[in-house]
């Protein structure tokens, strides 16, 4: 009886090793994937940092540029009836010509904005 019984019971341990075995072995690679998802997630995030890092170091270059691309154009525009060559030769150079010529189209329509303005109050002021 005791062999019938020890025999029972070697035959589930028999029967049992195989699935431990297969659950030690997927518990293992579990373990395994879980590491490498971990390291993968880290340098993610890593990865984000110095992209963040960069979008705003290329932010402040952008508005460092176009401020001093402005302060050539003011430049350029100070100094255009000083020098006209030498003034289109430098726009050109810097490859300004089209924002000198915008400006001064702004500046120019601001001034006779201005001066209609000026004109209509000075007119205003005679009606009265």
């Amino acid at each position: 009886m005791n062999n019938y019984y020890l025999s029972a019971e070697l035959e589930k341990a028999r029967e049992a090793i195989p699935m431990q075995t297969e659950d030690f072995v997927s518990r293992r690679e579990h373990e395994q994937v879980k590491k490498a998802l971990e390291a993968s997630e880290s340098r993610h995030e890593e990865k984000d940092r110095v992209i963040d890092q960069q979008q705003e170091q290329i932010k402040s270059l952008t508005q460092r540029v176009n401020e001093l691309t402005s302060k050539c154009v003011e430049f350029i525009k100070a100094n255009v009836s000083k020098s006209f060559d030498l003034m289109n030769s430098l726009a050109q150079k810097m490859n300004l010509v089209e924002n000198v010529n915008e400006s001064m189209k702004q500046d120019k329509e601001r001034q006779q904005r201005e001066r209609r303005t000026q004109q209509r109050s000075h007119d205003n002021g005679m009606e009265l």
